[in-house]
């Protein structure tokens, strides 16, 4: 996993998230069925579509504007973003949120939609304890080789699954994979 430092002022600090709750419109076993998870790679998930339009606003209500960028940057106090990339990973995800609430820190996880897949119970986890919950894509792909269209895809997969896990949680940040 690769970890990454941001200083500036979090985000929840400012803007109070909702408790966070897990509900599921269905099973995941049953999203799962008895297909071996490693052949999920490639394949196109037959979860609903999200027009990447239709996404939540990303603070409030509001979407993100220069000024509030400027105002988070301009806060002075001794913060950090800490975030993880690629999970989730059975072994290394779960170490890592032992070791979070041990110390009782929070943290932004940008997972992948076929992690997520394979591995419900620990994006169940991360949101149960207070975690961020992003999106790192649905299968890593460099997104500066794909059209325009796959990359609409790639984003939108793995947010159809997040929504199709956790349909209440607003999945508010995205970062592409290989900073690309």
């Amino acid at each position: 996993m690769v970890i990454s430092a941001f200083l500036g002022l979090l985000v929840n600090r400012v803007y109070p998230a909702t408790e966070p709750s897990i509900e599921r419109t269905r099973p995941v076993s049953s999203m799962l069925g008895a297909v071996d998870p490693v052949t999920l790679t490639g394949i196109n998930p037959a979860f609903p579509i999200i027009p990447l339009p239709l996404q939540p606003p990303v603070l409030g209500g509001v979407d993100l504007t220069q000024d509030t960028i400027r105002d988070w940057l301009s806060d002075r106090s001794p913060e950090i973003f800490l975030t993880f990339d690629d999970g989730p990973r059975p072994k290394a995800t779960a170490l890592l949120l032992d070791i979070l609430q041990e110390y009782d820190v929070k943290a932004t996880f940008f997972v992948l939609g076929r992690n997520a897949a394979m591995w419900p119970e620990l994006i169940e986890r991360i949101v149960a304890e207070g975690h961020e919950l992003a999106l790192h894509s649905y299968s890593h792909a460099n997104l500066t080789t794909l059209s325009w269209e796959q990359k609409k895809q790639e984003i939108a997969d793995g947010l159809a699954l997040l929504h199709w896990q956790l349909p209440n949680l607003r999945i508010r940040w995205f970062r592409p994979p290989y900073g690309s």
